[in-house]
């Protein structure tokens, strides 16, 4: 399948709700933080997207976009979300995973992106170059 912003943005915006569907009435006991930096559990799971929401894809995507002389994404934390998501229960976290999802999705579309755009690179600390496409 050929790449399309508008199918991205699709999965994207359902992303929250089928999380939300799987996890939202599940008891704590099958998702609940064990604090385990290896054997992540849906909490844990829920706090990196949040965490990548906030310090991922978007700032990544304006480095790409900016193309200036510094194309290097900055570090991302891997295990950000621990200390992030501390003391918050899952049922907050998935409201704040579909809050700012949303808010990313907005300034995506609000770029206008087209097609020499999304062919603009980036640099990735593992996969060295890498389109915003990508």
């Amino acid at each position: 399948m050929k790449f399309a912003l508008e199918r991205s943005i699709e999965v994207l915006s359902a992303t929250p709700g089928a999380v939300r569907a799987l996890l939202g009435d599940v008891s704590e006991e099958w998702t609940v933080s064990k604090g385990d930096h290896e054997n992540w559990e849906p909490y844990d799971i829920i706090g990196h997207y949040i965490y990548a929401e906030e310090a991922d894809w978007i700032p990544r995507a304006k480095v790409i976009l900016a193309q200036a002389d510094g194309r290097a994404f900055p570090p991302f934390d891997r295990y950000g979300q621990f200390e992030r998501s501390n003391g918050k229960s899952l049922a907050e976290l998935l409201d704040e995973f579909a809050r700012i999802r949303a808010e990313n999705i907005e300034i995506l579309r609000s770029w206008a992106l087209v097609d020499e755009e999304l062919g603009l690179t980036g640099v990735h600390p593992e996969f060295g170059e890498v389109s915003l496409r990508d």
